[in-house]
């Protein structure tokens, strides 16, 4: 099953949905309804550290209550593949080159603030998933921290050195020669507007310091409440939240809040796929990716299904706001369902 941009910590996020779509994966495994369900795969923007702070999305029982049926999950013999989104890590520069950086420092953040599931884990937690034939001819799912580490064969099967980002899921070949790619989707912005514009403004959210969180915890605390951004209205938030803001201009703050809610008032990507497909073939082209038959990214928060130069492109949706949420599942013989809940 492959879903993405749950955007926990969102205050839109459909949780008690997610909460209950999980509930029931867990529930028809311990009822055996589900035996083949081998993987669950999280393309990004799981956590939201844009719309929330670290702290709260590890320690608020809202947000526990689902780690614990997703470890729960895993210790029934189900891997959970987690790639990181742009609301969880900075996606700008050389991201191939800096993302095991990236990603240790996330697990870090996780790891200080007493997030100690063991499904997120150094292994699990990638940039790039592909479920394919591999020369070995097993039935996998590979995990890659940089595209530079896929390589295919002369008869298009996936290539690795070591089998530590290697799942193997059947030891027979597919009924079909598919390969699916998987990526969050910032890989497929526009290169200037990515590097120049968005990923500046990401990385501005998602890298936190006292003030960030600060001003993460009252505008979170704003939006609860349904309050203008006002001096008297932060003063109410930070004692209702018990936060020291007395170190901070309260004209100043009120700017950063009224900035901060200017920036995030547009709830979602909501771009048209369409804008992705070419460049999701250029990017298969230019880092050759021809063996690749299916994508999946998210991103746009749009469910959608097309084919496009004989290669099959889906959205996997959202979790946000008035989407409706769905996810994919991807079956042995390689066709697949898109559901929507």
């Amino acid at each position: 099953m492959v879903f993405s941009d749950v955007h926990l910590g969102d205050i839109y996020c459909r949780r008690e949905e997610f909460l209950v779509f999980l509930s029931n994966i867990f529930e028809s495994r311990m009822s055996r309804n589900l035996p083949y369900l081998k993987a669950l795969v999280i393309l990004g923007d799981f956590f939201d550290l844009i719309w929330n702070t670290i702290e709260n999305l590890c320690s608020n029982k809202v947000f526990v209550d689902i780690y614990n049926i997703l470890q729960a999950i895993n210790n029934n013999g189900v891997e959970i593949i987690f790639a990181l989104g742009n609301h969880e890590i900075p996606t700008g520069g050389f991201y191939n080159f800096e993302f095991e950086k990236r990603k240790k420092d996330f697990l870090e953040k996780l790891r200080v603030n007493r997030f100690y599931y063991n499904f997120l884990n150094e292994f699990t937690v990638c940039q790039y998933v592909i479920f394919g034939q591999n020369s070995s001819n097993n039935t996998v799912i590979s995990v890659f921290d940089s595209i530079y580490d896929i390589q295919f064969n002369e008869l298009g099967l996936i290539l690795r050195e070591n089998d530590k980002g290697t799942i193997i899921l059947e030891n027979k070949n597919l009924k079909n020669s598919y390969q699916y790619f998987m990526a969050h989707g910032y890989q497929f912005e526009a290169w200037f507007k990515h590097h120049f514009f968005f990923a500046p403004v990401w990385k501005s959210f998602v890298e936190e310091d006292v003030e960030r969180v600060l001003l993460n915890e009252l505008w979170y605390g704003l939006k609860q409440f349904n309050l203008l951004i006002t001096d008297e209205n932060i003063e109410y938030v930070a004692s209702e939240r018990k936060l020291d803001i007395s170190d901070f201009s309260p004209s100043r703050m009120e700017k950063d809040l009224i900035k901060i809610d200017k920036r995030l008032h547009n709830n979602g990507r909501n771009i048209k796929n369409e804008i992705y497909f070419r460049r999701i073939l250029q990017f298969l082209e230019k880092y050759s990716l021809q063996p690749i038959t299916h994508v999946i990214f998210g991103h746009s928060h749009e469910t959608d299904v097309s084919n496009v130069n004989n290669v099959v492109m889906m959205n996997a949706g959202c979790w946000v706001a008035d989407k409706t949420p769905s996810y994919i599942e991807i079956h042995i013989d390689g066709d697949f369902r898109v559901k929507k809940i």
